[in-house]
Order: structure tokens, then C-alpha cells, then sequence
């Protein structure tokens, strides 16, 4: 039969209470030394292991928090988790994983379930622009902070890489290879990240004095298998883009292995940059280029910015982690007309340029976004 801690107060001749301190790791206890070390080879002993819900119930905490994400199969999303749960782990918190699949009905049912079993904090990964879900967040007692994607503008607390600059960088390095028809693989128009990056695309033409081509713009989604659809679509096109810029790695990979497929060579034939990074994208037998959001560059730090939402109002601000520039890896393409100057991508000003550092928040981009939220 598992011990009481009245038991275990009477063996250790100390009050019910200062066992359960020491049980739980309470930093705020001070008693002596000795009879911390009798406490504690006592609880070995006995293995005793405190009572989660009746400390819940007391405390008013469960000690548990809820990561949801749009796709559990994506690698970034699984590092997010990760490191979710490396920073909660740590401040004795467990995380509970819900997948949407991209579904606004599974979200809201994950978001009242998690509601009903008052967890202390949501990282919600999967959010829409506009979304009635994190407006009806907002309302409850629940901290929460949005990640990668957010919904309306400097409504809610929001941690991620400023999607529009990475956007317009991934496609200025491929500008500077030379290139001059470059295809994207759009995510969805009712997601900040798609909506971000391609902008940012559209920012890099422009600023070249380069006309935009629909024709060169794809929608993809998310997938590897939206990916590599997408890009049969563009590089079937008679007059085909040398380069490719997609939204997210998973797509790029998807547009690696169609062109495979239709016997283009990479870089020599077709260009591929992708955007987060992920390990996958080192596995494939020529490389791709990525751009690395800043906001998953250290797992160890990710539940950082919950934590500060966490002890405070849903409603509190929470400022992004500096953002890091877009790091392309060398062989990302060559442009089949002509061959690129080697130092255009190595200047000192654009090694620079990669090295800046700036802020990600809700409000980045505050004034210029009602036209694109209405599309």
C-alpha cells in the first residue's frame, strides 16, 4: 500500500506540509540542511511519488501544457515540440502534443478540450489569419502564445521569423546567382507565413525592376506532395523558371524530386530554396538551399517566451526572440544561361546582411496588411 505523507511526517518527525515541499522541489523552503537529506533518502526509500491531482487541485495548476501543430509529420513542427518540451521539462511542466491536420474544426475541438482540462498554457502552431479560434482564446483563462504563424496583427503574444524579409532575401540570393525567371511555390492565402513570404518574393522582383509572372507562382501548401506538384505545374511551362523559391522545406523537397523525376539536374538545370532548414533537407544527395527562422535555432530556449506568458494575462504582449537573416547553403543553383559572378552571393555586405539581426513580433508589419487580410 503507497505511503501517506502523514506516515512519512511521522518517521521523518517534521510537519505533512514540509514533505510535500521537499516532494515537489519547492524553492521558496528553508529548513536545515540535515533534515532536507533525511527528507529526501526517506522519499527514496520509500519511493514515494506526489499526488499530481491533489497538488493540481491545491495550487489551482496542473503542471501541464498543450503544443498544438497544423502537421505532426512535418520535421519542423516535431523540432518546435521538442523544443517546447526541452524549456518546459526543465520548470517541471509535462506537454501534451494535439495534431490538426490542418483542420479549423479539429483545432477548435483540441482548443475545447484543452480548455476543459485547464491546462496552465497552449503553444498554438496552427493558426489562421482572422481566426475565430485564437479571437475565443483570447476571452479565456488560459495563457497561450502563438508560434510560427500568427492570426490578427499585435492582437495576441507571438514568436516567429519575419516572414516577409525572409521571403524577399531567399529571393535576392537567387537574384544574385543571376537568375531572372524564378517560380514560387505559394503556401495559402489564409496563413500568415504564405501570405508573408510571398510577399516578400513579390518584394525582391520588384526591387529588381523585375515584371511579376502569375504563371510563375504556384500554390503548394505545405507538403511534400503539394510541393512536387506544384513544381511539375512550373517546370512543364515551355518558357520554365531556372529557379524555384518554396515556402517551406517540405515543399522544396517535394520540387526536388519532381525535377529528378523529369530529368532536370540540380543546380544546373533548376535552383531549389527552401525556408526552415530541417535535418531532411542535408539527407538528399544534392543539396538544397534554406532559410533558417531564428525563432527555432535553439531548441533549449524555445518555451522561453511561454514561460513569461505563462505567469500573466492571456492578453499580455510577448516580444519574439531576435530573428536570424536567412543562412543559404552553397550549391542552391546556377542559372542555365549564364554562369554566375562566384562573389556576388560573398560580398561583405551581403554576409553582412546575413548576420542582421532584427525583432519578430504580431506588430512587425503593422498598416500594410488589411489588403492582403481581405484577399
Amino acid at each position: 500500500m503507497p505511503v501517506t505523507l502523514k506516515q512519512l511526517a511521522a518517521r521523518a518527525r517534521v510537519h505533512p506540509s514540509t514533505i510535500s515541499r521537499v516532494a515537489n522541489n519547492d524553492p521558496s523552503l528553508r529548513i536545515a540542511p540535515a533534515t532536507r537529506t533525511r527528507i529526501e533518502t526517506l522519499l527514496r526509500e520509500t519511493d514515494y511519488r506526489p499526488n499530481g491531482v491533489a497538488r493540481g487541485l491545491k495550487l489551482r495548476q496542473t503542471f501541464v501544457l498543450a503544443v498544438v501543430i497544423p502537421d505532426v509529420t512535418n520535421p519542423f513542427f516535431a523540432a518546435l515540440f521538442r523544443g517546447v518540451e526541452d524549456g518546459a521539462s526543465s520548470r517541471g511542466y509535462n506537454v501534451l502534443l494535439c495534431n490538426t491536420d490542418g483542420s479549423p474544426e479539429r483545432q477548435r475541438s483540441h482548443l475545447l478540450s484543452l480548455h476543459a482540462r485547464r491546462v496552465d498554457g497552449i503553444v498554438l502552431a496552427s493558426s489562421y489569419l482572422k481566426d475565430p479560434t485564437v479571437r475565443w482564446l483570447r476571452h479565456q483563462a488560459i495563457p497561450y502564445v502563438l508560434v510560427n504563424r500568427f492570426s490578427d496583427e499585435a492582437q495576441d503574444p507571438f514568436v516567429g521569423s519575419d516572414d516577409l524579409v525572409g521571403g524577399r532575401l531567399a529571393t535576392q540570393h537567387l537574384l544574385q546567382l543571376r537568375h531572372r525567371r524564378i517560380g514560387h511555390l505559394a503556401g495559402k492565402a489564409t496563413v500568415s507565413t504564405g501570405v508573408l513570404r510571398r510577399r516578400g518574393y513579390l518584394a525582391a522582383l520588384a526591387e529588381n525592376g523585375l515584371q511579376v509572372d502569375s504563371e510563375l507562382i504556384a500554390e503548394s501548401g505545405y507538403t511534400e506532395e503539394g510541393g512536387a506538384r506544384a513544381a511539375e505545374q512550373l517546370l512543364s511551362m515551355r518558357n520554365r523558371p531556372t529557379a524555384i523559391f518554396a515556402v517551406t522545406d517540405m515543399t522544396a523537397v517535394g520540387a526536388w524530386g519532381a525535377a529528378r523525376r523529369m530529368g532536370l539536374r540540380i543546380p544546373e538545370d533548376v535552383a531549389i530554396v527552401g525556408y526552415n532548414d530541417i535535418p531532411l533537407c542535408t539527407s538528399r544527395s544534392t543539396s538544397l538551399a534554406r532559410r533558417r527562422p531564428g525563432c527555432c535555432s535553439n531548441k533549449s530556449r524555445r518555451a522561453t517566451p511561454f514561460a513569461a506568458a505563462s505567469s500573466s494575462t492571456p492578453s499580455s504582449s510577448c516580444a519574439g526572440r531576435p530573428w536570424r537573416a536567412p543562412m543559404h547553403r552553397p550549391a542552391c543553383g546556377r542559372s542555365r544561361q549564364r554562369q554566375p559572378n562566384k562573389d556576388a552571393a560573398l560580398t561583405p555586405q551581403n554576409r553582412d546582411c546575413y548576420r542582421k539581426q532584427t525583432f519578430a513580433r504580431g506588430d512587425r508589419h503593422r498598416g500594410e496588411w488589411d489588403d492582403h487580410g481581405k484577399a
